[in-house]
């Protein structure tokens, strides 16, 4: 007995175009399943190199329990980590009982539910990384972060690169290392045990002539994505430097008039990195942003920002920067995510961020969140 018949199986694919739907909410390259390869089997969606096997069951008017009792165990006995069961022409109640079949469920993530409840998951699973492109640098980078969720978090940070005892500006040394850490931390997380390579590139001139901070490999033997971090220590604007040696600290002459230099462009025009990696200090919050697409929207928007300069206390030279309202950027743009430090590595830094965000609600969507974790057999 059966509850998929190949004829009705064809008009319910054919009526629901399952491919389309997924692609339409964000998922790169679905796999239409044969029959024989997987029981009930119809789909297959990709995520960060994993796949996420849909069955389809289409309620015909039978006796369904034998096979809902089969599948029940065949999905237990797989090894996927996480399915999606589609449950067609069949009751709210029975997609509720059938739901509530897999709660003792620990070791896997198994979502049920009916055709609306699937286009309504298909798009939530991404979340915020719905609406980029496979391409995207800021997706490439962050997309094994909906993966880490089946794993324990790390036991210690990266460690810290770099010795600025004694300098003069040691205090902003220091916080952006610790920035870089933090961002090292989570991205290690997310790909070293899944074969990727993260490197800290603090201390290679090369790469520091470049603006870039860290190297990151998504999958053995794949190109770099290089990215930059930013540690701010307000929760408000993205600092965008136009210029930098904007003013020496020694004078050459006897007025104000003769301190002042040119300056030299900002990383903003200079940096080779593909993503920039901003965080918040006082809450912890990441924002993941495609550098070219940033770069492009603020020499676009120059006068809708506010223009400051500033330097580290102790600095012998002042930079000019470009204030980037951190709500006006998750508006405009589209290559960019929000990331909460603690959210993710919850226990390695607890108690370091204050729970607070300036970030107007409807913005919020455009955070990447971690589901519960797994509870995964030693």
């Amino acid at each position: 007995m059966t509850a998929i018949a190949p004829a009705r199986t064809s008009h319910v694919l054919t009526e629901l175009n399952l491919c389309a739907t997924a692609r339409q909410a964000g998922w790169s390259n679905p796999n239409i399943l044969r029959p024989d390869e997987l029981l009930c089997g119809v789909m297959q969606l990709p995520l960060a190199g994993y796949h996420i096997p849909v069955r389809m069951l289409v309620n015909l008017g039978e006796d369904v329990a034998p096979l809902l009792a089969r599948l029940h165990e065949d999905i237990q006995q797989s090894v996927a980590l996480e399915e999606f069961v589609l449950m067609v022409d069949f009751t709210p109640e029975a997609v509720r009982a059938y739901r509530a079949s897999f709660q003792r469920v620990t070791t896997k993530r198994i979502t049920v539910g009916a055709p609306r409840d699937f286009v309504v998951w298909l798009r939530a699973r991404l979340g915020a990384l719905a609406g980029l492109p496979a391409t995207s640098f800021v997706r490439r980078l962050t997309e094994r972060l909906l993966l880490v969720n089946a794993a324990p978090e790390p036991m210690e940070r990266r460690p810290l690169v770099g010795d600025y005892k004694g300098s003069k500006i040691q205090d902003s040394f220091d916080y952006g290392r610790d920035g870089v850490q933090a961002v090292e931390t989570l991205l290690a997380c997310a790909h070293v045990r899944e074969g990727g390579v993260v490197t800290n590139v603090e201390k290679d001139p090369n790469y520091q002539r470049e603006g870039v901070d860290l190297l990151v490999e998504v999958e053995p033997g794949s190109e770099a994505i290089k990215g930059d971090v930013k540690a701010e220590r307000y929760d408000k604007n993205l600092s965008l430097e136009d210029k930098s040696r904007l003013y020496q600290a020694k004078p050459k002459g006897p007025g104000p008039e003769n301190n002042k230099k040119d300056g030299k462009l900002g990383w903003l025009h200079t940096s080779k990195m593909n993503v920039l990696c901003t965080l918040f200090g006082p809450t912890g919050e990441l924002f993941v942003i495609d550098f070219e697409e940033l770069k492009a929207w603020a020499l676009a928007n120059e006068k809708r920002l506010e223009h400051k300069e500033g330097g580290a206390k102790g600095q012998s030279y002042k930079s000019l920067v470009w204030l980037a309202p951190a709500n006006l950027l998750l508006t405009e743009l589209t290559g960019i995510v929000r990331i909460r430090i603690s959210d993710w590595l919850p226990t390695l830094y607890a108690g370091q961020f204050e729970d607070r965000t300036n970030i107007k609600s409807n913005l919020l969507r455009r955070t990447l969140c971690p589901q519960p974790r797994l509870v995964l057999p030693a």
